[in-house]
């Protein structure tokens, strides 16, 4: 009966998730042609959608075939030597509860667990071992966690069926939260799950590479409606998951990360909340890849709301927020092929960065508001990043590039201190189509004009002047069908000489409001030019 409901509920959420593909693709055919950033957004939360409809239909399948599989004669439970846990209580063969496994003569016989109402308290290892169907349905369980025994949950190569229950950690009194001297855990391997309302609190072991609720290898099957509340890590997962869907997952709390992905494949995770972790909300590391990540709030952080580090392709952030982190809202670091799809990024210490090498990535879509430094920043030689359709307001400055490669379109970059702030002294970067508008410093504000294509943009009513080069040394026109007004201190300034006696109105065919001095208003200037011959703005 359980093992037909769970293909029942993996086969709505396919079905549901068919269901918006379907309302997707209609918005996306009535989109208005002029605007090709919502037919492009509607698009991505299209596959966004497939993807999880593909994994929640190849979910559904597997799970139908590993429950007809599943022996339903009642399970061994036998007390032994497991692996390196010492005496744990080891379930094989068959099915069982929890509440059987609790009731075992030989488990009660040595006083392993104890019943309080709907709560059972076990004193030593549970392990849920290859060909168990083990299911913890309307139940309290409390693992021992104090500095004379940790005892943790186990599954491998088994099936799990959670139904609204919880799993604590316990020192006798009350929740476990010293982590320094260990605490109970929960590790699922090689598991077939079926999780729907679990409440998760205070596990974690660092000392032993324990991080807390730990889903890993092989594992598959549907995890939703989990609520995890001060642990080291909250949702661990680790390897290779492709046929893991998650959703509606709820961590606060948690000492190293609210999420962790690590070196992970396949993995889909839609509907989460990941707030007020002392280190990052979302932490993907290690050569993670195939991994698509949609609706997450990641907020409250102490550091960034998702850091992605060392991931080797094919990841995706879609739909998501982040925000009041104490680091960047996302913070991408030698990492290739990563999306950033139509995410909300606001009030962190810093909107989006790339450091390291960032091969093949995209920002596209979405809006960076209000953060303090960079609303986005690319910073490290070896990036290739490709900047579209972004709306970027009232940050310390817009955009900035340090170094790396670069084709940024159709941004509105607007009532930003600096608009775009390019410090790379040999740009390979091409700006087209951009809106650079009502900044209150400099509009655009360069280094160097070699390797830089500036094409069709607007940049118009900045505070200061609309441009300022540092050295404008271009071979070739970098300057073409751009709209330009002046602001403060006109169109453009120029700190540094030309190289080879060039005129930069060769370079920049606008009106040539220059300055050869810094600090000096155009006006002051012109009216030199009327009183002294032979004075120059």
């Amino acid at each position: 009966m359980r093992a037909e409901k769970r293909a029942k509920k993996a086969v709505r959420k396919a079905e549901k998730a068919a269901r918006k593909a379907e309302e997707l693709q209609a918005a996306a055919a009535q989109a208005p042609v002029p605007r090709p950033r919502s037919s492009r957004r509607l698009a991505g939360l299209g596959l966004a959608a497939v993807a999880v409809l593909g994994a929640a239909g190849a979910g559904a399948w597997y799970v139908r075939q590993r429950s007809e599989e599943v022996d339903r004669r009642p399970a061994d439970v036998t007390i032994e030597a497991f692996g390196d846990f010492g005496t744990a209580i080891v379930v094989r063969n068959g099915a069982a509860s929890i509440d059987d496994v609790a009731s075992t003569p030989a488990v009660v016989e040595q006083g392993l667990t104890s019943f309080d109402g709907d709560t059972i308290t076990f004193t030593r290892p549970v392990v849920a071992a290859e060909a168990a169907h083990l299911s913890i349905v309307d139940r309290n369980v409390r693992l021992r966690s104090d500095p004379e025994a940790i005892v943790p949950f186990i599954a491998q190569g088994a099936d799990v069926t959670i139904r609204n229950a919880s799993i604590t950690s316990w020192d006798g009194t009350g929740v476990d939260t010293e982590a320094g001297d260990g605490r109970a855990y929960v590790h699922l391997e090689d598991t077939v799950l079926d999780i729907d309302g679990l409440t998760v609190t205070g596990l974690g072991a660092p000392d032993r590479g324990r991080f807390g609720l730990a889903v890993a290898n092989g594992s598959t099957g549907t995890i939703s409606d989990v609520t995890i509340r001060n642990s080291h890590v909250g949702l661990d997962l680790q390897g290779n998951l492709p046929l893991l869907l998650i959703d509606s997952v709820d961590v606060s709390g948690s000492t190293l990360a609210g999420i962790r992905m690590a070196s992970v494949s396949g993995v889909t995770l839609s509907a989460a909340s990941v707030v007020e972790s002392i280190g990052d909300g979302l932490l993907i590391e290690g050569s993670t890849s195939d991994t698509t990540v949609t609706e997450v709030d990641a907020g409250a952080n102490d550091g960034h709301g998702v850091s992605i580090t060392g991931a080797a392709g094919n990841v995706l952030i879609g739909d998501s927020r982040m925000f009041r982190n104490g680091g960047r809202g996302i913070s991408v670091a030698n990492t290739r092929g990563v999306t950033l799809a139509s995410n909300t990024i606001w009030a962190n210490n810093g909107g989006i960065g790339f450091t390291g090498a960032n091969a093949s990535s995209e920002v596209r879509d979405s809006s960076v508001t209000g953060n303090r430094g960079g609303g986005i920043e690319l910073a490290s030689a070896g990036s290739s990043v490709t900047v579209t359709g972004n709306t970027v307001d009232h940050n310390e400055y817009g955009l900035r590039i340090a170094d790396g490669s670069a084709a940024v379109e159709q941004n509105s970059i607007t009532e930003n201190g600096v608009g775009v702030l390019l410090e790379d002294t040999s740009p390979q970067v091409s700006f087209r189509l951009n809106d650079i508008v009502g900044n209150f410093d400099t509009g655009f504000q360069l280094a160097e004009a070699e390797g830089l294509t500036i094409e069709a943009n607007r940049i118009i009513r900045n505070s200061h002047a609309a441009f300022t080069v540092q050295v404008a040394s271009s071979s070739e026109p970098f300057w073409e069908n751009n709209e330009v007004d002046g602001g403060r201190y006109g169109v453009e300034r120029i700190y540094k000489p030309l190289r080879e006696d060039r005129a930069l109105a060769d370079l920049i065919p606008v009106p040539a409001y220059f300055f050869a001095e810094e600090g000096r208003a155009f006006a002051d200037l012109e009216q030199q030019v009327q009183t002294d011959p032979a004075g120059q703005p």
